[in-house]
């Protein structure tokens, strides 16, 4: 696959990092980075980086939008001339995927999901240097999806091959849904110590002792984006009841927390 120009779609908290270092990556490409807010493309124009309010014809494009109606928005926009490879780094609804896989085999264009696992404040686990999880709609995608971000990995990071481009999208709800119930859990565990007069903290960090321990750290309940919003979708995926009262129980903590005025939870 002869390279040229890479779009990525979206150049909000996930697509700016992968602009940046692709940018720094991908000698002698030239990278784009796409967004329909005027103010954005100004910031980063004003940063020396290739900017345009609609992706032009590209050999890839990474879609780096939030919300799966948006994704099927942006595939509107594109030009498919070049066959390119189609990457989603978005969360992807995984009832959707029929969809997914019904406009790649119309429009005849090599389609992967790539999700994200960017942390902001995290250079250590920021976009090409950890580990990632990339599945396609068929052998051609993937292959030509492997071939594309093996050339951008920092080793040891590396890209792990899913079986189906349903079982990517699915790892990375499990991921937030797996950090989802860890912070419940330790959520739960505060309400129930300080209802009975003990110290959460005390006992915490007592039982972080053992080496196969790690609590979270409870704080005003599990909010902003990204952990609630792949919860919903797993529940609805998997027509999970223990994730919807998962959601329910976060609930109750969150008017618990506001009464005792606690500390901000980061989005993680």
């Amino acid at each position: 696959m002869r390279i040229e120009r890479i779009s990525v779609i979206g150049i909000g908290e996930v697509g700016t990092p992968t602009l940046e270092d692709l940018t720094k990556k991908a000698k002698g490409v030239e990278v784009v980075g796409v967004d329909t807010n005027l103010a954005t493309l100004e910031k980063f124009k004003q940063r020396g980086y290739h900017v345009a309010p609609r992706a032009p014809p590209s050999n890839a494009y990474i879609v780096s939008v939030y919300l799966t109606a948006q994704i099927f928005k942006v595939f509107e926009t594109l030009d498919l001339s070049r066959k390119p490879l189609v990457s989603i780094e978005s969360t992807i609804d995984v009832t959707e995927t029929p969809a997914f896989r019904a406009w790649a085999k119309e429009t005849g264009t090599y389609l992967v999901t790539v999700p994200h696992r960017f942390v902001p404040g995290d250079p250590a686990h920021r976009v090409f240097n950890l580990d990632r999880v990339l599945g396609g709609v068929d052998s051609a995608s993937t292959s030509l999806g492997m071939r594309f971000y093996e050339q951008f990995m920092e080793p040891p990071a590396a890209i792990h091959q899913a079986s189906s481009f349903e079982m990517a999208a699915l790892s990375k709800l499990m991921d937030n849904t797996t950090r989802y119930k860890d912070i419940l859990w330790a959520q739960d565990m505060k309400m129930a110590a300080e209802r009975l007069g003990y110290n959460a903290e005390e006992l915490f960090r007592l039982s972080s002792t053992k080496f196969n321990i790690k609590i979270m750290q409870p704080r005003d309940g599990i909010k902003l984006k990204c952990l609630p919003k792949d919860a919903e979708l797993l529940a609805k995926a998997f027509d999970s009841p223990l994730i919807n009262n998962m959601i329910e129980r976060n609930e109750v903590y969150k008017q618990y927390a506001t009464d005792k005025g606690l500390p901000k939870t980061p989005d993680l």
